[in-house]
C-alpha cells in the first residue's frame, strides 16, 4: 500500500519536471537538491566510533507584520516548503517581474499549504502595512500562503544578508543602505537553502516550481524510508 502511494506521487508530481532532473543532473536518476550556505561538521563518538555529521546553515528566527498586520514568524513556515524574496512596491524594474512569477508560483501549488512564499519589502518606511496590503490586492496574493511583511529595516536587511545569503555587499540596515536582488530562495521543510534562481525569468520560475515538487518527493522518500 505504501508502494502505491509512493508510485501515484511519482506520476503526479515527478514526470512533469523529468526533463528538468536529467538536464540538472546529467545521469539517468533522480538529483537531490544541495544545501547551501555554511556548514560545520560535528563528530561525535558512539559505541567507540567516531561519526561525523554535517549541521547545514537554516534561516534564522524572525519576527515582521505581513499584509494584514498580523505578526508572522518562523513557526509559520516550519515544516513548510517556503520561496522568499526582496522587492519593494515602487520598485520600476526588476520587481515587476519577480511579483508575477510568485503569483505563477502561487497560483501552481494553490490549495497546498505545505507551500508558503514571503516577500519582504526593502523599503519599509514606505511600504506600510496598508500600501503592502492594497499591493498584495492588486496581485491577487493569499494572505494565507503568499505574506507580504515589513518590519525594522535593520532586521529585514540583516536576515536577508545574513540568512537567505542573496546579497553579498557589506551594509548596516542604515538609511544609505539599499538591498535590491532578483534572487528567489528555495526553503525545504527544515529551514535549509536548497537553491536560488532568478526571479525575473521564465527559467527561474519554471526551475523554483520544478524543485519545489522535488522537495515534496524528497520528504515523501524519507518518510517511506523510516
Amino acid at each position: 500500500m505504501r508502494w502505491n502511494k509512493l508510485v501515484l506521487v511519482v506520476i503526479l508530481i515527478l514526470f512533469p519536471c523529468l526533463g528538468y532532473m536529467l538536464l540538472q543532473s546529467g545521469k539517468n536518476h533522480f538529483v537531490t537538491l544541495p544545501y547551501l550556505g555554511p556548514s560545520d561538521v560535528v563528530e561525535t563518538v558512539v559505541d567507540g566510533k567516531v561519526i561525523s555529521d554535517t549541521i547545514y546553515h537554516k534561516i534564522p528566527d524572525f519576527s515582521f507584520v505581513n499584509q494584514l498586520g498580523d505578526t508572522v514568524t518562523q513557526e509559520d513556515f516550519k515544516g513548510k516548503i517556503y520561496v522568499a524574496d526582496f522587492f519593494f512596491v515602487s520598485c520600476p524594474t526588476i520587481c515587476k517581474e519577480m511579483v508575477k512569477n510568485m503569483a505563477k508560483v502561487q497560483k501552481e501549488f494553490a490549495g497546498r499549504p505545505e507551500v508558503k512564499l514571503i516577500s519582504h519589502t526593502v523599503n519599509p518606511e514606505a511600504d506600510s502595512v496598508e500600501v503592502l496590503k492594497e499591493y498584495g490586492e492588486k496581485h491577487e496574493a493569499d494572505p494565507s500562503q503568499w505574506s507580504l511583511v515589513t518590519g525594522n529595516k535593520r532586521d529585514i536587511y540583516k536576515i536577508a544578508r545574513e540568512g537567505y545569503l542573496v546579497n553579498a555587499l557589506v551594509g548596516d540596515g542604515g538609511p544609505t543602505d539599499f538591498i535590491h536582488t532578483e534572487l528567489f530562495a528555495l526553503i525545504d521543510y527544515d529551514g535549509h537553502i536548497r537553491s536560488f534562481h532568478d526571479g525575473t525569468t521564465k527559467d527561474g520560475v519554471d526551475n523554483i516550481i520544478d524543485e519545489i515538487k522535488l522537495l515534496m518527493l524528497e520528504k515523501l522518500r524519507k518518510e517511506e524510508n523510516r
